[in-house]
C-alpha cells in the first residue's frame, strides 16, 4: 500500500503462498498442486524512469531500433540509451523544444534526427552523436501536427506527409543529403465523408522501396513516386508494418492485420481491451507489441494469432489522476529482447521479454534457487539447478 493507502500493483491472475524476492523486487508464488512458482516482478512500481525536465504532454519518440529516445524538454530536446536507461546528451533546437509547433523523428538507427517548426515549413536534420545540424529542407508549406516526420530504412530520405485539408494529403520524399525535394504526390480525390480525420502514419518497407501513408496516397515507388497500389478506402490508417508485409490497424475494439503489398484485409483479433495508438513489431515480425487505454502492454503471437502471456503492467497512476497515463510510444530493441515504452507524463520503461534473457536476468539477479528453497516451495518435485 502507498502513503495514501491505495494499492501501488495488482495481479488478478492468483497468487497462493505469496512471498517478497531478495530486495523486495519480485514477488514470488507457489503453487504446491502443479509444481509451479510464478515470479511478478514490481518494476511497475520500482523501475520505471523520469525523464529529466520532460512534461505532461511533451513529445517522445523511439528508433526503430530501440536504441535511442528523444524527448523534448522546457529547455530542449533530451537524447537518451533507453536499454542502458541513461541520459546520453541534448540537442539545442533553437526554441523547437516545448511548444505546440514542435515535431521530431529518429531514424532507424537513432543517428539522425528531423525536426521541424511546423508553421515554418523548416526541418532541420540534426547528427545525434554529435549534436550538430547538417542540413535545413524548405518545404515551403507548414507541416501537419497529426502526421510525424519519417526516415527511410536507410536514413538517406525524409519522408513529409502534410494535410492541406480534412480530404487530402501531400506527400513529399526529400533527399537528406543534398536537401533536394524528390518525390511529390497529391493524393486521389475522396468522396464526401470520407475524409482525413485520424493520426496518420508513413510506413516504408523493409527494403526502403516502397512506402504506405495516407489512406488517399495507397503504395508509392520510392525511386519514381509513381502508385504502384491505388489506397484502399476500405482500409483505416495503419499503424505499424512488420517486416513480412503485415501492417496493423487499429479500430475501436479490435486490431485488424492486412497485407501491405496488396492493401488486402486478412484477419482481426480481439485484444481483450481497447487499444489505443502505440504499436510496435518485434524485428522478426512474430511479436507485435499494442498498448492498450488502460496503460498496459499486450503481446501477440502473430503467426499463431494468440496472446502472449499477461499484460505488461503500465505505469502507477496517482490516486488523484482521472484516469491511467498513456503509452505514447514503443520500441523493440534489434535483437527482440527488450521492449521500451514511453507515456504521456514523460517517463520510460524497459520490458524484458525473451525468454533465455530473462532467466539470465533473474539468475544473475538472485542467483539458482537453493535446495532449501526448492524444499520449501515445491517439495513435491525433485531438484534440479536453475541457473
Amino acid at each position: 500500500m502507498g502513503e495514501r493507502d491505495e494499492p501501488v500493483f495488482r495481479y488478478t491472475g492468483g497468487c497462493a503462498n505469496p512471498d517478497f524476492g531478495p530486495g523486495d523486487r519480485t514477488l514470488r508464488c507457489a503453487d504446491h498442486g502443479t509444481g509451479t512458482v510464478t515470479v511478478l516482478s514490481l518494476s511497475p512500481v520500482t523501475d520505471s524512469v523520469k525523464l529529466t525536465d520532460a512534461f505532461v504532454g511533451s513529445t517522445a519518440v523511439l528508433s526503430e531500433d530501440g536504441s535511442t529516445l528523444a524527448v523534448e524538454s522546457r529547455r530542449d530536446l533530451e537524447i537518451w540509451d533507453p536499454v542502458r536507461r541513461v541520459r546520453r546528451g541534448a540537442l539545442p533546437l533553437n526554441g523547437v523544444a516545448g511548444t505546440s509547433e514542435s515535431l521530431f523523428a529518429l531514424s532507424s538507427d537513432g543517428k539522425l534526427l528531423a525536426s521541424s517548426f511546423r508553421s515554418s515549413g523548416k526541418v532541420e536534420i540534426w547528427d545525434v552523436a554529435s549534436a550538430t545540424r547538417k542540413i535545413t529542407l524548405r518545404t515551403g508549406h507548414a507541416i501537419s501536427d497529426r502526421v510525424p516526420l519519417r526516415f527511410s530504412p536507410d536514413g538517406r530520405t525524409l519522408a513529409v506527409l502534410t494535410s492541406p485539408s480534412i480530404s487530402s494529403t501531400l506527400f513529399e520524399l526529400w533527399d537528406v543529403a543534398s536537401g533536394a525535394l524528390r518525390v511529390k504526390s497529391a493524393g486521389i480525390p475522396l468522396e464526401f465523408g470520407q475524409g482525413i480525420d485520424s493520426e496518420l502514419r508513413v510506413l516504408f518497407s523493409p527494403d526502403g522501396r516502397t512506402v504506405l501513408s495516407g489512406p488517399d496516397q495507397g503504395v508509392l515507388d520510392v525511386a519514381t513516386g509513381r502508385r504502384v497500389l491505388a489506397p484502399n478506402l476500405e482500409m483505416s490508417p495503419a499503424k505499424a508494418r512488420s517486416r513480412d508485409g503485415l501492417v496493423v490497424v487499429v479500430d475501436k475494439d479490435k486490431i485488424g492485420f492486412w497485407d501491405a503489398r496488396t492493401l488486402r484485409h486478412r484477419y482481426d483479433v480481439l485484444p481483450g481491451a481497447e487499444p489505443g495508438n502505440a504499436v510496435a513489431f518485434a524485428p522478426d515480425g512474430k511479436v507485435l507489441a499494442l498498448a492498450d487505454t488502460t496503460g498496459r502492454i499486450r503481446l501477440w503471437d502473430v503467426p499463431n494469432r494468440r496472446a502472449l502471456g499477461l499484460p505488461l503492467a503500465g505505469f502507477l497512476t496517482p490516486k488523484d489522476k482521472a484516469g491511467p497515463d498513456k503509452i505514447t510510444t514503443m520500441a523493440f530493441s534489434a535483437d527482440g529482447a527488450v521492449l521500451a515504452a514511453v507515456d504521456d507524463a514523460g517517463r520510460f520503461r524497459t520490458h524484458l521479454i525473451a525468454p533465455d534473457k530473462v532467466k539470465s536476468a533473474l539468475c544473475a539477479l538472485f542467483g539458482p534457487l537453493s535446495e532449501a528453497d526448492w524444499r520449501t516451495h515445491i517439495p513435491e518435485i525433485p531438484y534440479r539447478r536453475t541457473c
